[in-house]
This record gives C-alpha cells, sequence and structure tokens, in this order.
C-alpha cells in the first residue's frame, strides 16, 4: 500500500513540475517578445519616455534573470522528484512560489503593467500550489496574485481608464479564487479517500485492529530502525486459550463478540 502510495505522489508531483516548466517557458515567450516588440520603442526624445524605458528594459532584464534561474530550479527539483510527499508545504516549496509569484509580477510589469494580457500566468502557481499543498494554501496564493493586479489598477492606471482594468480584474481575481476552491476541494476529499482506504486495507473489519499486513510492514519498518540505531526489537505473542472449543460450543456469533472484546 505504502508503495503504490509513494508511487501515486511521484507522478503527481512529476504533472506538477511539467505545469512549472511550460510556465516558465510561456514567461520567456512573454519577455522575448517584450524585448522586440517594435511597437513600444518610443519615437519622441522626452526624458520622460526614456526614463520609463530605461524602467521597463531594466524590469525585463531583472524577470530575464529570475526565469534563467527558476529554469535552472525547475529542471533540478524535476530530475529529483523522489522526495517524499508531504502535504505541508516545506521551505524550499515556499521559496519556490515566492519566486514563481515574483517572476509573474515582474513580467506583467515589464508587458505592460495594469494593461498587461498576461495576468492569468498567476493560475499557473495558483493550480500547483493547491495540487500540492491543498485548498488552504492555494486560496492564499489567490488571494496574493490578486492583490498584486488589483493594485496595479488602482496605483499605476490614470484615473480616466483604471475602472475598465479594474472591472475586469475582479472578474480574474474571482477565477483565481473559483480556480484554487474547487480543486483543493476535489485534493481534500480525494486525500479522505485514500486515508479510508488505507484504513479498510490495514484493520480488520471484525476487531478494527491492525491485520497481517500491516503487522508485517511495521515489523520490517522497525526491523530495519533497529538496524540502523543500533537497537534491538522485541514482540509480545497473546493468545487465547480454547478459543476453538469456545466457538464450538457457543457458536461463531460468541466467537466474533469474544474476539472483538480481545481486540478492545
Amino acid at each position: 500500500m505504502k508503495e503504490i502510495e509513494s508511487d501515486k505522489y511521484k507522478k503527481i508531483d512529476d504533472i506538477v513540475q511539467i505545469v512549472k516548466l511550460v510556465s516558465v517557458v510561456f514567461t520567456g515567450m512573454v519577455l522575448i517578445q517584450c524585448f522586440f516588440d517594435k511597437s513600444n520603442i518610443y519615437i519622441e526624445k522626452d526624458r520622460v519616455c526614456h526614463f520609463y524605458k530605461h524602467i521597463q528594459y531594466s524590469i525585463v532584464g531583472i524577470s530575464f534573470l529570475i526565469v534563467i534561474l527558476l529554469l535552472i530550479f525547475v529542471i533540478c527539483s524535476f530530475a529529483t522528484s523522489n522526495n517524499i510527499y508531504t502535504k505541508k508545504p516545506t521551505v524550499m516549496r515556499r521559496i519556490e512560489t515566492l519566486v514563481f509569484v515574483t517572476m509573474f509580477t515582474l513580467v506583467i510589469l515589464a508587458s505592460g503593467g495594469y494593461g498587461s494580457e498576461y495576468k492569468i500566468l498567476f493560475l499557473f502557481i495558483i493550480t500547483t500550489t493547491t495540487i500540492q499543498s491543498g485548498m488552504k494554501y492555494g486560496i492564499v496564493v489567490s488571494i496574493i496574485s490578486s492583490i498584486i493586479i488589483l493594485s496595479m489598477d488602482l496605483l499605476c492606471a490614470p484615473k480616466g481608464i483604471m475602472n475598465i482594468y479594474f472591472e475586469k480584474d475582479i472578474v480574474l481575481s474571482s477565477i483565481f479564487i473559483l480556480t484554487s476552491w474547487p480543486l483543493g476541494f476535489y485534493v481534500k476529499i480525494e486525500t479522505n479517500h485514500i486515508s479510508d482506504l488505507k484504513i479498510l486495507a490495514n484493520k480488520d473489519g471484525l476487531t478494527g485492529i491492525y491485520n497481517h499486513r500491516y503487522f508485517h510492514n511495521v515489523l520490517n519498518m522497525e526491523i530495519d530502525k533497529a538496524i540502523q540505531q543500533k537497537t534491538k526489537v522485541s514482540m509480545i505473542f497473546i493468545d487465547i486459550d480454547y478459543f476453538k472449543q469456545y466457538n464450538d460450543l457457543h457458536g461463531h456469533q460468541k466467537g466474533d463478540d469474544a474476539l472483538k472484546k480481545v481486540g478492545d
């Protein structure tokens, strides 16, 4: 059962890493477009325009550097995806999420800020975070992403056109949350279902105590632990005296009741 579960989580982790790798590729395509988009070249020699262009290219340069580093990080994490799966986000997973959010924010700023068409990039990290860490952390990332894009509208957009982008981004923010909430709910249901299956596979239906399969799994784990720690393993065997005679005399129903009491 443990091997099946580990294999399943490994496959999920591989899929998540592929999604992250695709998001990095898309981000790189956006940055390349920002560099070579001729429509963004200013003809005027105004200092403000040159200053804004300098800031824009600086953001693009920093974003491009982050993409390269992130690409290396994703490839390395994909190559070493045999780690034990855990629902609680690790420190490295939180750093990875922070890097993705920062990268997408810089890319959106470099591609137009409040008027960017690439705000939907946040869906990549929202989806992967929800799958890996559950609904709670997915909603947190979706709220942070929504705050970022709405802040761009409020702080950067001119007053005359701010309402147009703000209304659209409210809808986009709703999509962020509605993506993380149902997906996280499904992940939670699926996790609980697996937990129930593990109980059915490891516990006896009559007495509710752990069965023969679970005993051997735990015994092997304890023996391996004892070998590593150079300690000993002890076991206590308990037998019910004359149980067969009791079962034959009083019937299987009474025998089952006796087993339940001993199990308790």
